[in-house]
């Protein structure tokens, strides 16, 4: 009778480590990022999601979808979603028809992701807008909650193995750096417009500014400008933000904490005001003449 009941004990023990082993290793409950979608089958289900593709200037742009997900292949569904041409005319498809997944396996919310070499096939990539490729399909699968990190190697290689570059990274997170969001206000154009410069879009900073069309600054001599303000704010965080609107131009005043690597602590950082005026248009653009006595 004990012999029995210590057996029957024991059988309930393996099975309870068994199920926190396998919670621990793969959710098989899938999630949109706040909002929640379960399967009223467990094999399959359709739930709302955004993808991720290219505009017309080497941008993430977000497109709502509805997908079909089969035996809880997220990954699978997601990458053979983003294969195919998003509906928006301004936006193109990023990754290769023919990449294949190799293996995927999610533990602990982090996906461990190898896809066939393909996916350096495609036209951005041959560009060199490799992080363009890497983040489409970062950035879809951390839509879901059971992905909040991706690892991602090609052919069972590491990235850096193909690409040379500082924004090859061991694993990746949700990047809305490179997420095109239009500015709608002088703060949201004073934030965009440095985190272009941040991640070397001049292209595209130079475009935010009154040079662009006065040609008072063409678009090497912008680059040269801000490669060396980029350079000057590397160990700065953006603190508050002013807008000032109550004289004839706006001013958006900026404050930044500067960071001591080597003691670990932050200092106050100064400020710097920029000078907004308005195109014929009616848009703001950031005024150029400002723009020399703020970068060194």
């Amino acid at each position: 009778m004990i012999r029995s009941r210590l057996r029957f004990m024991a059988i309930i023990a393996m099975m309870m480590v068994l199920v926190l082993f396998t919670i621990g290793r793969v959710n098989t409950v899938a999630y949109i990022k706040g909002t929640q979608g379960i399967s009223p089958i467990p094999s399959a289900f359709r739930i709302e999601t955004k993808l991720f593709y290219a505009n017309e200037d080497y941008l993430l742009e977000s497109e709502p979808r509805t997908l079909s997900i089969k035996d809880n292949d997220i990954v699978a569904t997601v990458i053979n979603a983003l294969k195919r041409e998003p509906e928006r005319e301004n936006l193109s498809a990023i990754v290769d028809r023919e990449t294949r997944i190799i293996s995927a396996e999610i533990i602990n919310k982090k996906l461990y992701l190898n896809v066939s070499s393909e996916i350096m096939n495609g036209n951005l990539w041959r560009l060199g807008y490799h992080d363009l490729v890497i983040y489409s399909i970062v950035n879809s699968l951390t839509q879901f909650d059971v992905i909040e990190r991706v690892q991602v190697k090609i052919d069972s290689k590491d990235i850096s193995t193909y690409v040379k570059s500082d924004l090859i990274i061991s694993e990746y997170a949700y990047n809305e750096q490179i997420v095109y969001f239009p500015p709608q206000s002088p703060r949201e154009l004073i934030e965009t417009f440095l985190k272009y410069t941040m991640i070397e879009r001049y292209d595209l900073a130079y475009q935010m500014t009154t040079a662009y069309k006065s040609l008072e600054m063409n678009d090497s001599g912008f680059t040269q400008y801000m490669r060396s303000y980029r350079a000057s704010k590397l160990s700065y965080s953006v603190g508050k933000i002013l807008v000032d609107d109550s004289k004839k131009a706006t001013t958006v005043t900026v404050y930044y904490e500067f960071f001591d690597r080597v003691r670990n602590i932050s200092f106050d950082g100064g400020s710097e005001t920029w000078v907004l005026v308005k195109d014929e248009e009616g848009y703001f653009k950031v005024r150029w003449k400002d723009l020399e006595t703020i970068i060194p």
